[in-house]
């Protein structure tokens, strides 16, 4: 039982080696029909892609620091129009600030896909975990208020139809 063992211990060593050279470029997914194209039996490829996943330690959750994003965002703009609205009120003669509030409130959208592409870059290196929140939060800013506004619709549609 042992020399089947190391024979396919030596065997796998290869593949195993390639798999990590290259796990952070290529999904294992390519690097396992490039291994098995190359001609390489079955049962050894999968037996290194297992042996790689199960090395792999598993990135910590981004999701929760999303939400702290998501919540950063709507506080940043919640500021903002909170002092546009008050510098509109001391500064009467300047009919164009609260105009000004509704014009950044509607470009936030861009700001959220902004957030989301500098996440996906960051993705790439070191601070995976950072660009991963900016991500999610990206997301969560994108979603939240879109679903708030069909339960709003749909409670007014009730309340308005009577029924």
């Amino acid at each position: 039982m042992e020399p089947e063992t190391a024979a396919s211990d030596a065997e796998l060593q290869p593949l195993l080696e390639y798999l990590e050279a290259h796990r952070a470029q290529v999904n294992l997914a390519a690097l396992r029909a490039e291994l098995l194209a190359a001609g390489h039996a079955p049962e050894l490829v999968d037996e290194a892609v297992r042996r790689v996943e199960a090395n792999t330690p598993r990135k910590p959750l981004a999701w929760p620091f999303g939400l702290l994003v998501m919540l950063a965002n709507f506080v940043v703009i919640g500021v903002l129009q909170s002092l546009l609205f008050a510098l509109a009120s001391l500064l009467p003669s300047f009919a164009f600030i609260p105009i000004l509030g509704w014009v950044i409130v509607g470009l936030w959208p861009l700001y959220f896909v902004g957030e989301i592409v500098i996440g996906a870059r960051l993705t790439n290196g070191p601070r995976d975990r950072l660009g991963r929140a900016l991500i999610w939060g990206g997301i969560f800013s994108l979603i939240f208020p879109v679903i708030l506004g069909v339960l709003f619709f749909g409670i007014c549609l009730v309340l308005l139809s009577g029924n």
